[in-house]
């Protein structure tokens, strides 16, 4: 009977295992049945391992996928902006796998803690030190928001007119990028953003603003925008007195790799030593231009033709075409368009491009008298520049080669018969960019311009979902060694251990005329007056 029972025991445990019963074979030593069948838990965990193993096959594929489709303030992946069209070799049809890997190795470097920075053996600012008259024009730029605040709305709106949005978060950068920019322009304004964070550590608010890096300015104050309570905001390097656009600090002041320009501070001595190596009295008696025309610049165009007139006309001016991709491919040092060569002529003449130019500053640098063409556009410093204090405006009644020539020619043969005046000008000129434009001031623009923005915010800034977080490790970790090498340029240049500059509590929201963008009715000036008799 216990045999009997013993049996269909062992019979039923075999059933519950899922197996069919045992087959005898004789003179065979037969193995125990726990060694023979696998129990329900293997099969329970096999299960699990090819679950597992799916979600990380379809893990390593979305990863691979976002990794062939990152993109970086270096512009990979990201399409030309479409209201102004440019090459991007790093768009999405050049973009490979190397790169691709070598951008998921740099993420990590974000991790690596920067090295701090100690105060150095420069004087650290006084306390009280007062900011440039010009930085009242923040709360000009501001006023249209100053009663409804800056709402989130208006921040989104302008995306479609965005190259990247910027929002920072207890002193943290993270980048959500739309389009590519020119060149390396997103990247050496990131780059001065990320130094203001590192400069004024702690101090700098959370934020939350779009940014358009192309010239124009795009938020007219003619349009109505109904569906919002006030304009919508967006930062860029210029504007006029007929848009809303935010002008910032533009990237040239940390260094322009494609034309060999140092750190603003830097370069700025460069030209001022080379001018100052020439007397006065032996510089050329003209007015000198050198630059681009082929930028859909009208005025440029019509400048070229200057060379072209004859006798007293072509006495007065020195007009020469620069040919950058000429330049780059003779691979030299000795490059034409160095600017400390460009400052051997008594005057030099500042004429915008396709909107405005980054050349003012350089030109003015050499300290000899700037002859300004009709500017239209203002960036965050020229509206401190008064005219026949800094500059000498030429303001033609026709933008054509016949007024325009005569208009240039008087104001060189006024110079010439006021000398000391002339050189008063330019002196004043390059003081300004010495005293008030140093790379002090302009992080301390940077600095309340992005505070008093901040105060206007009706909202808390929170990090979007498609933004990435971005660091100095990442950029020095990507970037090219002769371009790695210009960035740490700007950052060991820079002054750190100081406050920023107190800035006034005017409430005035436009404290002085704009001498810079004169209006239509005043730009008929002694220069034309005289051309008229000419």
């Amino acid at each position: 009977m216990k045999r009997q029972l013993s049996g269909i025991m062992r019979f039923l445990k075999i059933r519950l295992n899922g197996a069919s019963s045992p087959r005898i074979r004789k003179g065979k030593p037969q193995l125990p049945l726990r060694h023979r069948y696998w129990p329900l838990s293997y099969l329970v965990g096999i299960l699990l391992c090819l679950i597992l193993f799916s979600l990380l096959a379809h893990k390593v594929t979305l990863q691979k996928e976002e990794m062939l489709h990152a993109r970086t303030v270096f512009g990979d992946n990201l399409l030309p902006t479409p209201w102004h069209w440019h090459d991007n070799p790093l768009g999405p049809h050049a973009f490979t796998w190397e790169r691709s890997v070598d951008i998921k190795k740099c993420s990590f470097h974000s991790w690596i803690p920067t090295f701090p920075r100690t105060a150095g053996s420069l004087e650290a600012r006084p306390s009280n030190s007062s900011c440039p008259q010009f930085f009242e024009w923040i709360r000009s730029d501001l006023a249209p928001w100053k009663k409804s605040g800056i709402t989130k709305r208006n921040v989104e709106v302008t995306k479609d007119s965005a190259a990247f949005r910027v929002t920072i978060v207890k002193g943290r950068l993270y980048l959500d990028v739309y389009y590519s920019c020119v060149q390396t322009r997103a990247l050496f304004t990131v780059w001065g953003i990320l130094l203001l964070l590192e400069k004024y550590k702690g101090l700098v608010p959370d934020v939350d603003l779009m940014f358009d890096c192309m010239d124009r300015p795009r938020i007219s104050r003619t349009e109505t925008y109904s569906d919002l309570e006030s304009p919508p905001v967006l930062f860029r390097y210029c504007s006029t007195k007929s848009h809303y656009d935010i002008p910032f600090p533009d990237w040239s002041f940390w260094g322009w790799s494609e034309t060999k320009l140092e750190p603003w501070d830097e370069q700025r001595e460069k030209i001022a030593k080379a001018s100052a190596s020439t007397s006065w009295k032996s510089k050329t008696r003209k007015a000198f231009w050198r630059g681009n025309p082929d930028v859909g610049s009208p005025l440029r165009m019509e400048l070229l033709k200057c060379n072209n007139a004859s006798g007293w006309y072509a006495s007065r001016s020195e007009i020469q075409n620069q040919n950058w991709d000429d330049e780059r491919a003779a691979e030299t040092e000795n490059w034409k368009s160095k600017l400390e060569n460009q400052c051997n002529h008594r005057y030099k003449i500042y004429a915008e491009g396709f909107a405005w130019s980054v050349s003012f500053k350089y030109i003015m640098a050499c300290g000899s008298p700037t002859l300004a063409i009709s500017p239209k556009y203002h960036d965050f410093f020229s509206r401190g520049l008064k005219s026949y204090v800094h500059y000498m405006p030429v303001r033609p009644s026709e933008i054509c080669a016949s007024k325009l020539c005569p208009s240039i020619n008087t104001a060189v043969d006024w110079a010439e018969s006021n000398p000391k005046k002339a050189m008063a000008i330019g002196k004043t000129g390059q003081e300004f960019l010495r005293r008030d434009l140093s790379m002090n001031n302009v992080y301390d623009y940077m600095y309340h311009l992005i505070s008093e923005y901040a105060r206007l915010q009706t909202y808390k800034p929170v990090v979007p979902e498609s933004a990435e977080e971005i660091t100095q490790n990442f950029i020095m970790c990507l970037a090219q060694p002769q371009l790695g090498s210009l960035l740490q340029k700007s950052r060991e240049a820079m002054i750190v251990g100081t406050i920023p500059c107190h800035m006034s509590n005017s409430k005035k929201e436009s404290f002085q005329t704009n001498d810079w963008e004169a209006k239509e009715q005043e730009q008929v000036d002694w220069s034309e007056k005289q051309c008229n008799f000419r």
